[in-house]
């Protein structure tokens, strides 16, 4: 439970911190996106757009009552922009993508670790002891 509490309290309001920082860059128009976004075809005007929704997804996230709208924001971004680099076969930066992606879902998720650990083995992490109380 307190690896859970701790993930919440620091890692969401991370993840969402890179996400803004990453945002603020194609808004901004830092070179390296501009290259990239040129050579997938996209304008700049689609780079600022991606970006802003990076931010505003990440700042969601990063705030413990918009976490889920901020998910959903940022899966949304993240698949089309994911799709983009698959399509051309930009593998070195699909990965990190595929994670972030990831970790975006959990910000979406209903379920936290523990509870799902609960569900199925039928008792809280060794680490933390003891069984849990039902409905927990």
């Amino acid at each position: 439970m307190m690896a859970v509490r701790r993930w919440r309290s620091c890692g969401f309001p991370l993840l969402g911190l890179g996400f803004a920082v990453a945002g603020a860059d194609k808004i901004l128009g830092a070179r390296g996106y501009e290259a990239m976004f040129e050579r997938w075809g996209w304008t700049p005007e689609v780079m600022r757009v991606v970006g802003l929704a990076e931010f505003l997804g990440g700042v969601l996230v990063a705030t413990r009552g918009q976490r889920r709208r901020g998910g959903m924001l940022l899966i949304a971004v993240s698949t089309a922009v994911l799709t983009k680099e698959l399509n051309q076969r930009d593998t070195d930066l699909a990965a990190p993508r595929l994670a972030l992606l990831l970790a975006s879902v959990a910000a979406l998720s209903k379920f936290h670790f523990h509870r799902l650990f609960t569900a199925t083995y039928g008792r809280t992490p060794a680490v933390h002891g003891g069984r849990s109380a039902p409905g927990r």
